[in-house]
């Protein structure tokens, strides 16, 4: 079976240099999508009616025990000719 989803992810918000970012591929989306965590950032909110309560302040993404600021799933199906 052909793997052309591509999973990259980078840690900061430009990618690197040539094929920095990438992790690896794989079969599907679903596939390559099973292999990132979402950890939510959120802060408790101290003041106004909102007082008590969290807001998410930002994502991260944990791939293979590493975390990431960003990731993306590339079709490489779409860059080839078949």
């Amino acid at each position: 079976m052909q793997k052309y989803f591509l999973l990259m992810a980078g840690d900061n918000y430009y990618p690197g240099p040539g094929t920095y970012n990438w992790i690896d591929t794989y079969s599907s989306y679903d596939e390559a999508l099973s292999k990132v965590s979402i950890i939510d950032h959120k802060r408790v909110i101290t003041k106004g009616n909102k007082k008590g309560q969290q807001e998410l302040m930002y994502q991260s993404y944990k791939i293979n025990d590493k975390n990431y600021d960003w990731f993306e799933i590339i079709n490489l199906q779409d860059w080839i000719k078949l």
